[in-house]
């Protein structure tokens, strides 16, 4: 039985020989219970080889390709492995990241007029300034077509405004009229009826001196009969 200390570097499919290999790098630390590296074991029946390079041991088992996905299953729900894979997958995607971001640096340094990138780039840039002329063209006679309909439009509501206001004013110069006619009609009826509170002041006067008049008469009439009959009592005594 072999036991090592160390990551697993790499997991790969033999399709030909119909082989996983699982290769293996050593930490420092690698122990073997044989007296010496075995180059061949077996495992349930089943023939295992071993090389080693360096730290790095490689395993060979056989497997049936019925068994390939349930290795490749058992392989990677490993805690060990699973943790590898996920490392080795970062680092990948890292690196390709780093990898870009360096094409990028060299495309941009390297770009020039007359450069095939840069031939490229300024056919598309005449492509895409053509196809926004067009575009542009096509815009402004469709946005001219519109606002000539929003000018007639707004002429027309200008029209009507304008019908509307012009009514309106021929009607607020009637009612102007109406109410100074009224005013004026106002001012006779108030001259009038002040005439009348004098004629009805005057006649109160009138008809209070009359009273007065008559008062005196009824108070003065007995008197004079009292001396009509004293008058005629003395003619009757001579």
């Amino acid at each position: 039985m072999l036991k090592c200390g160390g990551a697993i570097q790499s997991v790969e499919f033999d399709d030909d020989e119909n082989l996983v290999r699982v290769g293996v790098r050593g930490s420092g630390e690698m122990r073997v219970f044989a007296s010496e590296k075995p180059m061949s074991y077996k495992i349930d029946g089943v023939g295992v080889e071993f090389s080693y390079e360096d730290k790095m041991v490689t395993v060979q088992v056989p497997w049936p390709n019925s068994s390939r996905s349930s290795l490749a299953r058992r392989l990677l729900l490993d805690p060990a492995i699973h943790e590898e894979f996920t490392r080795l997958k970062n680092l990948v995607e890292e690196k390709e990241k780093e990898l870009k971001e360096k094409q990028d640096t060299i495309s941009a340094l390297s770009f020039t007029p007359q450069s095939k990138m840069g031939k490229m780039l300024m056919a598309k840039c005449r492509t895409l300034q053509e196809e926004n002329e067009e575009i542009g063209n096509l815009a402004s006679e469709g946005k001219m077509h519109e606002l000539a309909m929003q000018l007639a439009l707004q002429k027309s509501q200008n029209a009507e405004l304008r019908s509307q206001f012009e009514g309106l004013h021929k009607h607020m110069e009637g009612l102007t009229n109406d109410v100074e006619r009224s005013n004026e009609m106002a001012l006779i009826l108030q001259e009038k009826l002040e005439e009348k509170d004098q004629e009805i002041e005057r006649l109160k006067n009138v008809a209070q001196q009359k009273s007065v008049i008559e008062e005196e008469k009824t108070d003065s009439a007995p008197i004079q009969k009292v001396r009509d009959e004293e008058m005629i009592d003395g003619e009757t005594n001579n």
